[in-house]
């Protein structure tokens, strides 16, 4: 689907229009005063008709998606139990149904994504070059006709709101197949209804690859990624959409990045020489990196926790893989942490007791050689605070399985 200026609710080609052109090729009037104002009107008209456009096709694709939803919930519930109410082929083709609607929902969203973007990148073009003409033709201070462009289009991708619909969905969809699969193999299909709350591990083994993406871009991206895996919000478990067939709201704002992002900040440690940053760009074998970080935008104080994380990068012909492995403490024990003073076994552990009371044997075993190990980092290197890193995270993953995890880092 794609949006043109002949449909009947679109907002006009004006930027394509011989007033635009009239602007780039300063083909204006001895009265560039009045010539102005005729412009910035104009601007100012087409800037509301397409932003009222842009957010209406919004409202309405966010309202067509929650009900899908909806749909998609009631075969999740409809496959939940061995005794299901609907044939398993009838849910297996609603579930199919709901994709390809789903799908259209998706491809509606980029389509406008696309056309919110062409206006956007068109209509500052015009507007520069009508700052650059009307400011040496005019001596007094003139409208900045790129702030009116900034002001009304500020963001370079639509709301995040239907992304998180979407995750929703496909989420369910995703259930419901696993359901029907069991129902199908006669057994029972049930579970623990809600996914669990997630829990993040105190060691993993990773391979990561990270790009660099446009904020035009974000849109595409973050719906794809919905499409691969649920969004993750920490803390927090169950769908982000309402499941009552009441609410037939939209959502305010930027829903997403304004609510339900992590704020994460972060704190690197290093010599004066930058010995373990300087191995880390090497991507030396064993190199290491040793950070404490902390989740949410309050800093902790006093008995709150914070976690403390050694990575060691491995070479591919060495037996190990890369690991990130990470110890709770308590924030008052962060001084005593870095004083470069080599601890006794015994002041590891009580630490580790201080940030996680109730331990297995085994862990406790685990955690306390880990935090030991990073006291040593500290004491041998004479690390000191150098770096503080600061962004908001939207991450991808199911909360069963620590396989796949999709993160999106934005106001770093």
């Amino acid at each position: 689907m794609s949006y043109h200026h002949e449909d009947e609710n679109a907002p006009s080609d004006f930027f394509a229009s011989l007033e635009a052109n009239w602007v780039r090729q300063e083909k204006l009037q001895t009265d560039s005063s009045s010539s102005h104002g005729t412009f910035v009107a104009t601007l100012k008209d087409e800037l509301r008709r397409i932003t009222r456009f842009v957010n209406d096709k919004q409202k309405a694709v966010e309202l067509s998606a929650k009900a899908l939803f909806l749909r998609a919930n009631a075969v999740v519930s409809a496959t939940s139990t061995g005794e299901s109410r609907v044939p398993v082929q009838e849910s297996y083709a609603t579930v199919q149904d709901l994709k390809r609607s789903t799908r259209k929902i998706v491809e509606d969203c980029l389509a406008l994504q696309d056309f919110y973007t062409q206006c956007r990148a068109i209509l500052s073009e015009s507007a520069f070059s009508a700052d650059e003409t009307f400011g040496r033709r005019q001596q007094q201070q003139v409208d900045n006709c790129s702030s009116l462009v900034h002001q009304a289009m500020p963001k370079a991708h639509l709301n995040s709101s239907l992304v998180c619909v979407v995750s929703d969905i496909y989420h369910a969809l995703r259930k419901a197949e696993e359901q029907i699969i069991l129902l199908q193999n006669n057994s029972n299909a049930g579970g623990d209804g809600d996914s669990p709350l997630w829990q993040a591990p105190s060691s993993f083994q990773r391979v990561t690859t990270k790009y660099w993406v446009s904020d035009q871009n974000l849109t595409k991206l973050m719906i794809v990624c919905a499409m691969e895996a649920p969004l993750l919000v920490y803390g927090r478990k169950g769908p982000l959409t309402s499941t009552n067939p009441r609410d037939a709201s939209v959502s305010d704002g930027d829903k997403l990045w304004d609510s339900l992002a992590t704020r994460i900040t972060s704190i690197y440690f290093d010599s004066d020489d930058m010995s373990l940053y300087r191995e880390r760009l090497k991507r030396a074998e064993g190199a290491q990196l040793l950070r404490v970080r902390w989740y949410g935008t309050t800093m902790p104080t006093g008995d709150k926790i914070i976690f403390v994380e050694l990575k060691t990068h491995h070479e591919k012909w060495v037996a190990n893989k890369s690991v990130k492995e990470r110890a709770l403490i308590q924030e008052r024990d962060m001084l005593l942490f870095l004083q470069p003073v080599p601890w006794q076994r015994e002041d590891a552990e009580q630490m580790v007791l201080r940030g996680k009371p109730k331990m297995k044997a085994e862990e406790l075993v685990k955690a306390t050689d880990l935090l030991l190990r990073m006291h040593n980092l500290v004491v041998n290197h004479k690390l000191t605070a150098c770096v503080r890193s600061v962004y908001d995270r939207a991450a991808f993953q199911s909360s069963k399985s620590n396989d796949l995890r999709l993160t999106l880092d934005r106001n770093v």
